[in-house]
């Protein structure tokens, strides 16, 4: 059994325009993965249907860290994380938690947008960025009071399938 022949019959196209967005991913081990697949570009999606393209005004709402607005705005515009300012090599890991951090607002922002629900479909081959936004949203989750994640805007199912090994390079992320 594998949760991909859910895809077409239960996950095909929203008949109740109003109900959540439901968003299937398949992670394929053959394919080399986004950043922060699928959760960047389902941001983006939400933004242009339901923010009208407003970027800019998105990202204020989510008061993002200034230094990290580039990297959100081009990845959406261009397909590419760029950042204006060269990061400081001491503060790496300031800087990876705030990304993250940053992430989990933006997401949250997008889920107040319209309410989603996504499934990922092997995620055990997820790669680590993937699994450390994961893994903060869910103790963000748990640490925030009324936030949209909390009122039912957002819902995530996470599938593994058992013939596919969790990979040696993410194995210390799934272990934390």
């Amino acid at each position: 059994f594998s949760i991909s022949e859910l895809e077409k019959p239960v996950l095909g196209e929203n008949v109740d325009q109003d109900g959540p967005l439901v968003y299937f991913h398949d992670l394929d081990y053959r394919r080399i993965q986004k950043p922060g697949e699928p959760f960047l570009d389902i941001i983006y999606q939400l933004i242009q249907k339901y923010d009208h393209g407003d970027i800019d005004g998105f990202l204020d709402r989510c008061q993002v860290y200034p230094l990290h607005r580039s990297i959100f705005k081009s990845y959406w515009t261009k397909g590419i994380a760029e950042r204006e300012e060269p990061m400081i090599r001491t503060e790496l890991s300031y800087e990876r938690e705030r990304f993250i951090r940053d992430a989990f607002l933006v997401f949250e922002e997008a889920v107040k947008l319209h309410p989603v629900l996504i499934v990922v479909n092997r995620m055990q081959i997820a790669s680590a960025g993937t699994l450390w936004i994961i893994k903060r949203f869910i103790e963000l989750q748990e640490t925030s009071k009324g936030r949209a994640m909390e009122h039912g805007n957002f819902g995530l199912v996470l599938a593994m399938s058992d013939t596919v090994p969790i990979p040696n390079y993410t194995r210390r992320v799934w272990e934390d």
